[in-house]
């Protein structure tokens, strides 16, 4: 019973995240520059911020990604360069990379409480 509703909130969340997607009309990109300092926040199975240094951006998965919730076995991740982030070929907690958009740091945070509204 909790599966089944765990599963209806991420699905909302995933359905809201792209409706903010379309509705600020974000532009994806091949390829971002990134440092050591790379953290992502998963936002729901299909979607995730990413931050390095200063700069955020909203990761797109090509498929629901579990492995971003799994604490203990996290698979290793595909990179074809090691400052720059490919979307289509590379991963993140192995999990392929469909689409990169650049967010500012207010979107960021709107996207981050998605969800977290009465009546949601």
């Amino acid at each position: 019973m909790l599966w089944g509703c765990a599963t209806s909130s991420d699905t909302q969340v995933t359905d809201a995240v792209a409706d903010f997607i379309q509705a600020a009309e974000l532009a994806p990109k091949e390829s971002i520059r990134t440092r050591r300092d790379l953290h992502h926040t998963a936002i729901s199975e299909r979607y995730a911020i990413l931050k390095s240094h200063k700069d955020y951006h909203l990761v797109e998965f090509v498929r629901d990604c579990r492995e971003l919730y799994e604490q203990f076995r996290v698979p290793p991740d595909y990179r074809h360069d090691t400052n720059v982030l490919h979307a289509r070929f590379d991963t993140i907690r192995g999990c392929r990379i469909a689409k990169l958009y650049p967010i500012e740091e207010w979107q960021a945070e709107e996207l981050k409480n998605l969800g977290d509204a009465p009546g949601d």
